[in-house]
């Protein structure tokens, strides 16, 4: 009898035991796999949002610096020669398609996508509206440069400039929802790690409690006295 109470009591402790284990690499794999999409978020976060923020900002400073020199010259009563603008629009345009090529490198949605081909079109109409404001210019017809420069290339470039501005608002939205989801993954890793803690407390305790009952455990004795 003492037998069987004693096999029955490590068993109980054995079978808590493995549970902890069980319950131990169960919560493992799964704040793993929150760690790794939390990891992948902050990866994307970077490489796919905070990266091309930094490209919008580039690209717009480029085409203002063309829209400058090129408005400078054009109004410049000295201004410098044709082949001179030509190579500074050149400058500019070889580190915008630069920019380009790597946005488009990044993960992009579906409206991102859109938007970003509508200004890609926008960049190489405006590419386009320069070397004909050129040509003119250099045909000796100044007034009608500066006309199609201002009257057509400033809707153009506020077209451009606000293109910008909707790329500018998908990063920081689609941001925003990767930062709230590691968020989410952080509070679902601190949850699981706060249940394994307390599950595997109640555990020990209950095999501490089977152990010691055990050791306390005095078997009743079948023996009668003899007179």
């Amino acid at each position: 009898m003492e037998q069987n109470f004693v096999s029955r009591q490590r068993l109980k402790a054995a079978m808590l035991l493995i549970s902890v284990i069980a319950l131990s690499i169960i919560c493992t794999f799964i704040s793993r796999r929150s760690v790794d999409t939390m990891n992948h978020s902050f990866v994307s976060i970077y490489k796919d949002r905070l990266l091309p923020a930094v490209e919008i900002f580039y690209m717009n400073e480029n085409l203002y610096g063309k829209r400058i020199e090129l408005e400078d010259y054009l109004m410049s009563e000295k201004p410098v020669s044709v082949a001179t603008v030509q190579r500074q629009l050149q400058a500019h345009n070889r580190r915008i398609d630069s920019l380009l090529s790597a946005f488009a490198q990044t993960y992009l949605t579906l409206d991102e996508s859109k938007h970003f081909d509508s200004f890609g079109k926008s960049v190489e109409a405006y590419k386009q509206l320069e070397q004909s404001v050129l040509r003119l210019d250099a045909a000796g017809d100044r007034q009608q440069s500066r006309a199609l420069f201002f009257e057509k290339g400033g809707p153009l470039f506020q077209q451009l400039i606000r293109q910008q501005k909707v790329l500018a608002d998908i990063q920081a939205t689609i941001g925003q929802r990767l930062m709230k989801e590691t968020q989410s993954e952080a509070s679902y890793v601190y949850v699981v790690t706060a249940l394994q803690i307390s599950l595997s407390a109640v555990v020990v305790l209950l095999t501490l409690s089977l152990v010691r009952s055990i050791s306390v455990y005095k078997p009743t004795s079948n023996n009668f006295p003899l007179n």
